[in-house]
């Protein structure tokens, strides 16, 4: 409950710190694209007819739900037709539950999420790995007993072949908590450690090899990395040039090239040093990442000095590729927006998520 209380503490943090949001300018409609309750998704006026978009967007979004005694925070996943911009809800938690990060299936029958059920269910307060189908027909079933009550597992992403579920674990019973990179054979395999001292597991397209971010200290800084996707030979991404030595990293992900890798930071200029309500709180830098304003960047397989693709300037950045490799989905606290892997046409697509840090999944 420590644990579930600290991620609260954090989210609100973020829910402040949001303010310094994305400016990106869109045609708004005043009553469609308002923020909502979570259970009244609407449709969401099609601004972006000229990117020639098409799929759907699977996203996180979180709001105050009144009107009842059991009225409060919950969070719910929703899919955005990028043809149509009908949205609709498949699933919805309970008030005090909490869903974080998502995968779907490569079949898109299936959606994994970490969730967090209410604490007056089994396992409440406790992120854990759950699977659903990804239309909502049935309620998240846990994927498989966490080993104890310390042990949390959250940022899953399948291989594309289905084959394989990659998740951080983390664990809270030492003075600080651990976290390592594992895998799991689905759907009849057990978890098993791949990379130590390392989360956000992102795999490539042809699913040979992953990107993470390697945790060398409990307040960083924190480096970039590639494995192979059994967690073998695994090779640093030096990033070089003025600031990056104490910056921190978030969210990596391949480009369609498949030697570029994209990740979220703020500009290294800035301390990486824990904030005020980290150190009232006791939360570990790296576990508040998410809430620090950033960008997005680019830096080659081979290392170098990073290229800064945005000045969106927002927290909780996480990032999706289209299924034609053509444009690149950025979940952030202020909302969703597209761009093209060098950066440009960037245009605001959904523009109320909560203010919260989450997921986004691009699909056919």
């Amino acid at each position: 409950m420590k644990q579930f209380l600290c991620f609260f503490l954090c989210i609100c943090a973020l829910m402040l710190n949001s303010a310094c949001s994305i400016q990106i300018s869109q045609e708004t409609s005043s009553t469609e694209n308002a923020p909502q309750p979570v259970d009244e998704a609407v449709n969401i006026p099609v601004t972006w007819g000229n990117l020639n978009l098409t799929g759907r967007l699977i996203y996180i979004v979180a709001d105050f739900k009144g009107g009842s005694s059991k009225g409060g925070l919950r969070v719910a996943l929703r899919s955005l037709d990028l043809v149509t911009g009908k949205v609709t809800t498949s699933f919805e938690t309970e008030v005090g539950g909490w869903v974080r990060s998502l995968a779907v299936a490569p079949d898109l029958k299936d959606l994994v999420i970490s969730y967090s059920p209410s604490p007056d269910e089994p396992l409440g307060g406790k992120e854990e790995l759950y699977i659903m189908p990804l239309d909502g027909s049935q309620s998240p079933q846990l994927l498989f007993t966490p080993s104890s009550d310390q042990d949390q597992y959250f940022q899953p992403d399948w291989s594309p072949d289905g084959r394989y579920i990659y998740f951080t674990h983390i664990n809270y019973q030492s003075s600080s908590a651990t976290y390592e990179v594992m895998r799991l054979a689905y759907p009849n395999g057990k978890p098993e450690q791949l990379v130590n001292q390392a989360y956000w597991p992102q795999v490539s397209t042809d699913g040979s090899h992953l990107t993470y971010v390697s945790i060398f200290s409990s307040n960083g800084p924190n480096g970039l990395f590639t494995v192979n996707a059994d967690g073998t030979d695994a090779h640093a991404v030096p990033l070089s040039g003025s600031g990056w030595m104490n910056s921190i990293i978030d969210a990596p992900l391949f480009l369609p090239d498949g030697q570029t890798i994209l990740f979220s930071a703020p500009i290294p200029v800035q301390s990486s040093a824990p904030s005020w309500i980290e150190k009232l709180q006791g939360i570990t830098v790296v576990h508040a990442h998410s809430s620090i304003p950033s960008d997005w960047w680019t830096v080659p397989l081979s290392g170098g000095e990073p290229t800064r693709l945005t000045h969106v300037y927002s927290p909780g950045l996480f990032a999706s590729l289209s299924p034609d490799s053509r444009f690149v989905a950025s979940y952030s606290a202020s909302g969703i927006f597209v761009m093209n892997p060098q950066g440009g046409d960037l245009t605001q697509i959904v523009n109320y998520t909560g203010g919260i840090t989450g997921a986004v999944s691009w699909i056919p």
